[in-house]
Formats: C-alpha cells, sequence, structure tokens
C-alpha cells in the first residue's frame, strides 16, 4: 500500500510506472481475478444498464464482461464513455459484439453510435471506472481530466442514481487521497483479491 499524499500529480506517474510494468499475461489473469468477483457482486447482479469503459495503457480489462453467457449477465445493457466537449459530462454509448471503434482526442477507442444509443449519467445503474489510485474510503485518483466527477456531480446533491465502482489492481491502493469539494466518491472497489465497500450501508 503507497503511503498518503497530496502530491497528486507525483503519485499519478509513481503509479502509472507500475501498471506499465505488468506484463501482458500478468495483466490478463488478475482482469480475469476482477471479472469474476465483479460477477459475484450484489451490485453488478441487480444492475441493467451498466457503464464500462475500454481499456488503455495496462488498464484492467472488463471487456469479457460483455461477452459472458451466464445467468448474471443475462439481459445487461453495456455502455462505454463518449467525450463531448471539455468542460462537458461524459455521455454513454451502448455497445454490442458487433460494434465497431473508433479513437477519441486521447486515442481511447469508443463505439461508433447513432444518437439513440446515447445515454446520460443518470440513467445507469452501474458504472464501472478506471483510476490510478484508491482509498478504502472510496477516494479516486484518475488521470486528472475530472470527465467522471462532471459526469457524477449530480450524486452530491441527489440520493439516487448509478453506484461507482472503481476498478483497479491491489497495488494501487494508497493509504488515504486528499479529497477535493468536487471529488465524486466511489461506492466501492473491485480488485483482484476483494471487493471493497466503501459505504457502511451498502456491501458489494
Amino acid at each position: 500500500m503507497k503511503p498518503p499524499s497530496n502530491d497528486k500529480d507525483a503519485l499519478r506517474k509513481i503509479l502509472r510506472q507500475q501498471r506499465s510494468k505488468l506484463s501482458s499475461t500478468l495483466q490478463k489473469e488478475k482482469s480475469k481475478s476482477i471479472v469474476l468477483n465483479i460477477e459475484q457482486s450484489s451490485a453488478y447482479t441487480s444492475a441493467y444498464h451498466i457503464a464500462l469503459y475500454y481499456p488503455v495503457q495496462g488498464e484492467v480489462d472488463l471487456l469479457p464482461l460483455t461477452q459472458l453467457n451466464t445467468p448474471s449477465s443475462a439481459n445487461k445493457q453495456f455502455s462505454l464513455p463518449i467525450l463531448q466537449a471539455e468542460d462537458e459530462p461524459l455521455l454513454f454509448a451502448r455497445t454490442t459484439n458487433q460494434s465497431k471503434f473508433e479513437a477519441n482526442r486521447f486515442s481511447i477507442p469508443e463505439p461508433i453510435y447513432n444518437e439513440n444509443d446515447l445515454l446520460a449519467g443518470n440513467t445507469l445503474d452501474l458504472v464501472l471506472m478506471p483510476l490510478l489510485g484508491f482509498d478504502k474510503k472510496g477516494n479516486r485518483l484518475g488521470m486528472g481530466g475530472g470527465f467522471y466527477d462532471r459526469t457524477f456531480a449530480f450524486l452530491n446533491k441527489n440520493a439516487g442514481g448509478p453506484l461507482l465502482m472503481g476498478i483497479a489492481y491491489d497495488f494501487q491502493e494508497v493509504a488515504s487521497l486528499h479529497a477535493e469539494s468536487w471529488d465524486i466518491p466511489l461506492d466501492f472497489i473491485a480488485t483482484e483479491s476483494r471487493l471493497i465497500s466503501a459505504r457502511k450501508d451498502q456491501t458489494p
């Protein structure tokens, strides 16, 4: 576990370097374990509209969730984030095994979509979020763009809305992260070894 850090840029650099050292074989093994943990969580089994992400730069690969032929994955709708203007929230495009992709301005693949394929963040049931670091209180260290925080800022004011599950490898846990006023905390974190609840009133 990394020590507390208020220097988020330095911590991002350290965690990015550590993640980049994972071999493709180890990344696949850890991702498979994380997918299994997610699949067994009540947050996942009870959700219908589920957002995940296209993995880049060594991120946990959750795309196998969209291809599972199991009771827990039946009748679920998956979507991937779509970037809008820099100060606008993310939208989410439904994706299937037949979806085609094109790279956005950060070279991250996005599904090619029709307007009626798009969902707003407040219509989702569960959001599986990439991250660089996390602590057990649900604080999340992202890449620094603030896209997810802007998209789910309404959760700071409303009780309703999707559950947020951060997705990480065990080594991405830090002792504590300083939370800014605009940061949106996670409800749960899934790693290769466990599911963590950041909320005392919820079990993952």
